[in-house]
């Protein structure tokens, strides 16, 4: 549980990431993540274009402000968004983003790059001020959505009252069949 909130333009690296799976429970609280940048080129060390690699717990009570990911290795295919991917029993439930740039390829989403969770209940979550480059060139498939990028589960995904308000979705280039 978060007992305040936490500024990441004071830190450095300008980067913080949960990698592996996240099976645990986070409560915000009703606290703010702010600033929070992630900056991966094709020169970059880092592997990763998200804050949560894959998450089958649950997350609540969380907002997110001024979150930048900028991912321009077009190279490597991956989840891009605040949580990557979504599997196995997931909760997700009052995660508000607001103001947010993600520049990226493939399956990219502001608050869920991809989902391959059944039943996984997405309740009570806004994404607002977003804008999402798409980067993908040539014959690459693109999912890209203001809250997730792509449903790719078997069962359902349950989004329950949930907004998305002032996105901008910028496709440099698309795959036609």
């Amino acid at each position: 549980m978060l007992d305040y909130n936490i500024d990441f333009s004071i830190y450095s690296p300008d980067y913080f990431v949960v990698t592996g799976t996240f099976s645990g429970k986070l409560d915000g609280n009703g606290y703010e993540i702010s600033n929070l940048r992630i900056n991966r080129d094709i020169n970059s060390e880092l592997t990763y274009s998200y804050v949560f690699n894959q998450v089958s717990g649950s997350i609540k009570n969380l907002k997110v402000k001024n979150l930048e990911i900028k991912d321009t290795n077009k190279n490597l295919a991956g989840n891009r968004g605040f949580i990557g991917s979504i599997t196995g029993q997931v909760e997700l439930e009052d995660i508000h983003i607001n103001t947010a740039e993600i520049v990226s390829s493939y399956y990219t989403g502001t608050l869920v790059g991809t989902t391959s969770s059944s039943n996984a209940p997405i309740r009570n979550c806004s994404v607002k001020n977003v804008t999402i480059t798409s980067t993908a060139k040539g014959n690459k498939v693109q999912a890209v959505g203001g809250l997730i990028g792509l449903t790719g589960s078997t069962g359902v995904v349950n989004v329950e009252n949930c907004f998305v308000a002032n996105l901008d979705i910028k496709v440099e280039a698309a795959y036609t069949c």
